[in-house]
C-alpha cells in the first residue's frame, strides 16, 4: 500500500528551500495544481485513502497513541507505540522515566537516556540561572541601602564641617524669633487692659424710643368710599354743565319761534 502512495508535497515545494516537504491545499485562482493541469503533481483525494485495517499504523503493524499524563501508559496494550505531545520539560520527563519502568517504546524519542540526561541538564542550567538572578537582586538592594547610609553621613559630616560663616545668620534669625514671641505678649497686655477699662466705666443705659409705625388702614369699603365733602361738590360740578344745556336748548327754540 506505501507503495502506491505517492509522496504529496505542497506547490512549489522543489522548487523552493524554505517550504517544507508537507502537503498544502492549492487555493490560487490561476493554480494549474487546483486545476489538476497534466504534467503537475498529484493531488490530495479519497482514492488514496488506506484500508481501516491498516490505517493509522506505523511500521510493522504497530498502533500509535497520544499520550500527555504519565497516568495514560497504564492503558497502553502490547503492540502500541507512545507518542508525546506538545508539553514542558518537566512533564516530558516524568512520562520518559514512568515509560522507561513500563518498558515502553516512545516513537518521538527511540534513544530514551539520552533524552532524559538532556532534559535533566536544561532544568538544573534554569535552576542555577534563577538562583544566580535571585542572589544579584539581593546584592544590589544590599548595596542601594548601604549607598543611602553613606549618603546620610557624607551630608552630616559636611553639615559639621561648614564654617562659621553660616553661624551668625543662624543666631540672627534666631533672634527675630525671639523679638516676635516679646510683641505678642505685649499685644495681649493691650488687650487685657483695654478690657478692664471697659468694665470699669459703667455704661449708660440708652433709652431706646419706640419707632413711629406707620399706621395701616384698613381696607374696607368705608375707606374706599369718598368722603361726603368731596361727594357734594363733584355734584354741584355735575348739575351745572345739565342746567347750561337746558338753557342753551330754550334760547333756541324760542329763536325759531
Amino acid at each position: 500500500m506505501a507503495k502506491e502512495k505517492p509522496n504529496f508535497l505542497r506547490q512549489e515545494g522543489k522548487r523552493f528551500k524554505r517550504l517544507k516537504n508537507c502537503w498544502r491545499k492549492p487555493k490560487g485562482v490561476h493554480s494549474k495544481l487546483r486545476l489538476r493541469r497534466r504534467g503537475k503533481p498529484t493531488m490530495v483525494s479519497i482514492g488514496y485513502k488506506a484500508p481501516e485495517k491498516v490505517r493509522g499504523l506505523v511500521k510493522g503493524n504497530i498502533q500509535q497513541v497520544s499520550v500527555s499524563k504519565p497516568e495514560h501508559l497504564k492503558f497502553i496494550k502490547k503492540g502500541e507505540v507512545v507518542v508525546l505531545k506538545k508539553m514542558s520539560n518537566k512533564k516530558r520527563l516524568e512520562i520518559l522515566l514512568e515509560a522507561k519502568k513500563l518498558n515502553i517504546q516512545v516513537l518521538n524519542f527511540p534513544n530514551l537516556d539520552k533524552k532524559i540526561v538532556q532534559i535533566k541538564e536544561s532544568l538544573s542550567s534554569k535552576k542555577i540561572a534563577k538562583k544566580l538572578k535571585l542572589d544579584k537582586k539581593a546584592q544590589k538592594e544590599l548595596d542601594e541601602k548601604k549607598k543611602s547610609k553613606m549618603s546620610q553621613k557624607q551630608a552630616a559630616k559636611e553639615d559639621k564641617k561648614k564654617g562659621p560663616e553660616d553661624k551668625p545668620e543662624v543666631k540672627a534669625d534666631k533672634k527675630e524669633v525671639k523679638e516676635e514671641k516679646k510683641e505678642v505678649p505685649k499685644v495681649a497686655e493691650k488687650k487685657q487692659e483695654v478690657k478692664s477699662e471697659s468694665k470699669a466705666e459703667p455704661k449708660k443705659e440708652e433709652v431706646k424710643k419706640p419707632a413711629k409705625k406707620a399706621e395701616e388702614k384698613p381696607t374696607t369699603k368705608q375707606s374706599l368710599a369718598k368722603p361726603k365733602s368731596v361727594a357734594k361738590k363733584e355734584e354741584k360740578v355735575e348739575e351745572k354743565p345739565m342746567e347750561e344745556k337746558k338753557e342753551s336748548k330754550n334760547m333756541k327754540s324760542g329763536g325759531n319761534q
